[in-house]
């Protein structure tokens, strides 16, 4: 997977450079979008802090240090993932306490930061995993109430009235508008591809030229003009992912 927002905050202008620099060459961080600060005060005025993935952080700043800053980042964003650095150790207990994520020692090297991305990337697929896990389709079939996880549905396809849920295991119907039926759905995982048709974006194999080739589906979902740019989009993404 890849991060997508991220922020680098040091005094020293010429660490955030560098270590912006490593972050261009990480696979994981190479399309992230990156703000940069020289100061706690800086980066906390910032819009967009809520959605930031990681930060790394200085420890020692001129006015308001590094664990000032993340605790108020935190109180803003209790999952971020939170990186400090430092010249020395003297700050760890006070980085725990404040749950920072890792702990890098100056100067940052191209293979240490490397490894802690690495760590980054580890912990968020735990958490995306989790999530997943956690959620669910819950489907009125005419027999049934049916509860189907995310990562084992294929596509949703609309016929007149009626919706088919097409799984992993098997295929489930029920009324409704496929409008409504988006509404409620995660539109990380699952993007519309044609005016009949959603699509699991983590089933998708393949673009062609006749439609989506899905995994564990013989059949080929049609994409139309008007969402083909957003599917490429999304499998573009998710080759970086």
């Amino acid at each position: 997977m890849t991060i997508q927002r991220m922020a680098v905050c040091d005094d020293d202008p010429t660490m955030v450079a560098a270590i912006c620099q490593i972050l261009k060459r990480h696979p994981a961080t190479a399309r992230a979008r990156v703000i940069t600060a020289n100061s706690g005060e800086e980066l906390l005025e910032e819009p967009g802090l809520e959605a930031l993935e990681v930060v790394l952080l200085d420890m020692e700043m001129k006015t308001l240090n590094g664990i000032e800053t993340g605790r108020r980042l935190k109180a803003l964003n209790p999952e971020l993932l939170l990186i400090f650095i430092t010249g020395h150790c003297d700050y760890a207990l006070q980085a725990y306490e404040i749950e920072g994520f890792q702990y890098l020692l100056k100067p940052v090297t191209n293979e240490r930061l490397g490894l802690v991305m690495d760590q980054v990337v580890r912990r968020l697929e735990e958490r995306g995993a989790f999530r997943a896990g956690q959620q669910r389709i819950v489907l009125q079939t005419k027999e049934q109430l049916v509860q189907v996880p995310y990562e084992e549905v294929l596509f949703i396809e609309k016929k007149l009235r009626k919706l088919t849920v097409h799984t992993l295991t098997e295929p489930y119907e029920c009324y409704g508008t496929l409008k409504k039926f988006q509404e409620n759905l995660d539109s990380h995982w699952f993007i519309q591809c044609h005016q009949g048709f959603l699509v699991n974006r983590f089933r998708i194999r393949r673009l062609t030229s006749e439609g989506l080739h899905v995994e564990g589906h013989g059949a080929i979902v049609p994409v139309s003009r008007r969402h083909r740019p957003a599917v490429k989009a999304a499998l573009e993404e998710q080759l970086f992912e």
